[in-house]
């Protein structure tokens, strides 16, 4: 059963409460449906954001079939002893398996951005990655996490071309803190920050107007 659920929240992303929390009524033939979280007092409560999701099935997480009913639960996943899943059961059955398996340092979290990974890697955009994740950020929080992941590299990148960093990076956001300081010494702080935050998208329509 737990390999089943291993394998089941690297494939749909859920969150440890959520899997914790679905039931049997929540599992449909081509999705499931992630309506309740279980929270650290072992009690239920609405997913992260308050708000009910889809989760497509893919393939390689339609694995339930494997995993037992039992009649005095409805509840799919549990501990082995039978009971509900609560994070101090099942943390203490993921010691045991990453400890078989050589890998101490991985994250139970880190199933959710296997899942995006891979969801990119199909093809799925960032925007539907993030809502089957449970965000809300339209995929930015995607965007940076698998990012970072596929190009592990990007510190030590960083550092090796760290004047560049900085004469694109920390000089033009100093320029334009000491800039836009200046100006509210003349100008209301309203009209200040308006110029501030317009200032990208002059500078992105004069380039288009000059070069297009």
């Amino acid at each position: 059963e737990f390999r089943s659920m291993i394998q089941f929240a690297a494939w749909t992303g859920v969150r440890q409460g959520e899997l914790f929390a679905l039931t049997w009524d929540d599992v449909g033939a081509e999705a499931i449906r992630i309506r309740q979280s279980r929270k650290l007092d072992g009690t239920l409560g609405l997913p992260k954001n308050g708000k009910a999701r889809e989760v497509p099935l893919l393939p390689p997480a339609r694995v339930l079939d494997d995993v037992p009913r039992r009649q005095d639960s409805v509840f799919v996943f549990h501990s082995p002893r039978g009971k509900p899943l609560i994070k101090g059961t099942h943390g203490w059955s993921w010691q045991k398996v990453k400890a078989a398996a050589g890998l101490p340092q991985v994250r139970w979290h880190d199933l959710r951005h296997f899942c995006a990974t891979r969801l990119l890697e199909l093809g799925v955009d960032h925007f539907a990655v993030s809502i089957q994740l449970g965000h809300t950020d339209g995929g930015a929080l995607v965007m940076a996490v698998v990012a970072t992941l596929l190009h592990r590299g990007w510190v030590r990148e960083a550092l090796s071309h760290k004047g560049t960093v900085i004469a694109y990076g920390a000089i033009p956001i100093a320029g334009a803190q000491l800039c836009y300081f200046n100006a509210v010494t003349y100008l209301p702080v309203g009209v200040a920050l308006l110029l501030e935050y317009a200032a990208p998208l002059l500078v992105v329509g004069w380039v288009w107007a000059t070069t297009r």
